[in-house]
């Protein structure tokens, strides 16, 4: 039985990051179709987790049935291994989307330059990142702002309702704009 936390879900699998501790775990599945070497395989992927490497499992009802494996060399990941059993071709390209967004974050969030994944280069510009959240976070603090200048300034508590009022509005008006934008968009 395989206890690894999963990094995200597509199409009912579960996608791990395989840390060096749980290789031995993901190895011991008899279901899956290793390759002969699967010794070999395990000690190369136990070489490249030491040098920042990134091993990925997907699990489906606690069976694996895929593996991929990433080494990093000069501050790249790139592809090495991409193992796959019994995945339709649409649950193994809605996987292999995730692993790539996974892969991306990892490009943007730990320093690594870029992956390489077969012949696609993911980059940090690899996803858009979307400005909006931002924006309504700069919007929510200059309205903050506004309510406490207002409490501060007037005595009125007529004036600071009136205040609030209008600008829980504009955060309402925000949001949905916002909203119709980017997800109406998609």
């Amino acid at each position: 039985m395989i206890f690894i936390l999963a990094e995200t879900y597509a199409k009912g699998c579960k996608i791990c990051c395989v840390k060096e501790k749980k290789l031995d775990d993901v190895f011991k599945d008899e279901s899956f179709p290793f390759p002969e070497n699967k010794e070999e395989l395990k000690e190369e992927c136990r070489e490249y987790l030491k040098k920042k490497g990134v091993v990925y499992s997907v699990h489906f009802k606690k069976k694996l049935i895929g593996l991929y494996v990433f080494k990093c060399e000069n501050l790249d990941l790139i592809l090495v291994h991409k193992i796959s059993y019994n995945m339709e071709d649409i649950v193994r390209a809605e996987v292999e989307k995730h692993i790539k967004l996974l892969i991306h974050t990892r490009v943007v969030n730990r320093g690594f330059d870029r992956a390489v994944w077969e012949n696609e280069t993911i980059e940090r510009d690899y996803v858009k990142q979307n400005p909006a959240p931002i924006i309504l976070f700069l919007v929510l603090s200059i309205v903050n702002v506004i309510i406490l200048v207002a409490n501060l300034y007037f005595e009125n508590k007529a004036v600071t309702a009136v205040v609030s009022t209008i600008s829980a509005i504009a955060i309402i008006i925000v949001s949905i704009v916002y909203y119709r934008k980017y997800y109406n968009s998609k």
